[in-house]
């Protein structure tokens, strides 16, 4: 059975994956995580995490735990609570967490990307949740876990082919936090670029990627969205991210000066298939690059300070090496590994 524990005086600038951190001993997921937000659609600084009923008494043992610097409160809820402050919130993405207006997203194919559906969610029943936009069940993908102890199940996402552009925009701008059971659903503009990625990497159900599979180096298999160079447009590399960060993360830092969407940010992974701490993105021109440089090189993400440099196409593919520690057994020379001598020892 599903319950619910209610999150207060979390970071503004939290994300779903610090409060899957923060319940670390916990199986919760994304799309178990629902942020509460005011009138001007800003972070209210609660929010309320899903999760099986077995766990509650775990969870409110964190109560008063940190998260960065503040104290996070945990109380135990339930439906009618969570109902009550859905009813109350604002709509997430009306402005960013800087309080600048966010432009609408712009469907450029007819493919949209659903998070927050629930894990027993059957394409029928999301055929008929989309019933007005005339989609296909044939056409309609659930996303699957790639990665972790949940690999080869729901992700809670879902991946919808309409058969117009139009369709999929009308879908963006009218179904936005629309309802399937008691989940709110978020909706983005996505790409047959991004299905076949995911589907690549065992990541889409019943999918066939469009014409030849697309090849995947496998030592880049775990970065987050790829791009494809578009025609006139810049790159900017971000480099000390927090490992936490997201695509939105980056879109809301980048709000200040640009607008972006989720899928012109690439979040690097190394080798070991940890994050680098790097983002890559794509925007309008390289006029845009230098303004982004000039106002946010240095600027914070959390409590991280960005830096923010002109980077290219070529250098968004290439792989990360993340570096070992000092002390681990590739440690050669003068290092404290187990090598003895002049880098003689077994490594």
């Amino acid at each position: 059975m599903a319950c619910c524990v209610k999150l207060r005086g979390l970071p503004w600038s939290a994300t779903e994956n610090e409060i899957i951190n923060f319940f670390t001993q916990i199986p919760v997921g994304k799309e178990s995580v629902t942020f509460m937000y005011n009138h001007q659609g800003r972070p209210t600084g609660e929010a309320f995490v899903w999760m099986h009923s077995d766990h509650k008494e775990s969870a409110l043992e964190n109560h008063r735990g940190a998260m960065g610097h503040r104290y996070v409160e945990v109380f135990e809820s339930d439906q009618e609570e969570y109902e009550k402050m859905m009813g109350k919130s604002g709509v997430p993405g009306q402005v960013d967490q800087k309080g600048n207006p966010r432009a609408n997203q712009q469907a450029s194919e007819a493919v949209i990307r659903v998070r927050g559906i629930p894990f027993q969610a059957t394409k029928e029943e999301i055929a008929k949740h989309f019933q007005g936009f005339h989609v296909d069940i044939n056409n309609i993908f659930i996303a699957l876990e790639t990665t972790g102890y949940r690999v080869g199940d729901p992700s809670g996402e879902a991946y919808i082919q309409l058969n117009t552009t139009e369709l999929a925009q009308d879908a963006l701008d009218s179904m936005q936090n629309s309802r399937i059971g008691t989940r709110y659903l978020e909706l983005f503009a996505s790409s047959q670029h991004s299905m076949d990625h995911l589907a690549s990497r065992g990541g889409l159900r019943d999918y066939t990627c469009s014409g030849a599979q697309p090849a995947v180096d496998k030592k880049r298999a775990n970065d987050v969205n790829p791009q494809e160079d578009r025609e006139g447009s810049g790159w900017l590399r971000l480099r000390g991210l927090p490992y936490s960060a997201g695509q939105w993360d980056v879109v809301d830092f980048l709000s200040e000066t640009t607008t972006v969407t989720e899928e012109e940010v690439t979040i690097k992974h190394g080798t070991d298939g940890r994050p680098s701490g790097e983002a890559f993105v794509q925007v309008e021109s390289e006029e845009v690059v230098q303004q982004c440089v000039e106002t946010l090189d240095r600027k914070n993400m959390q409590s991280r300070f960005i830096e923010v440099m002109p980077s290219t196409f070529e250098e968004s593919q290439s792989v990360r090496h993340n570096r070992p520690s000092p002390y681990g057994k590739g440690t050669k020379g003068k290092g404290k590994g187990k090598g003895k001598g002049k880098g003689k020892g077994k490594y």
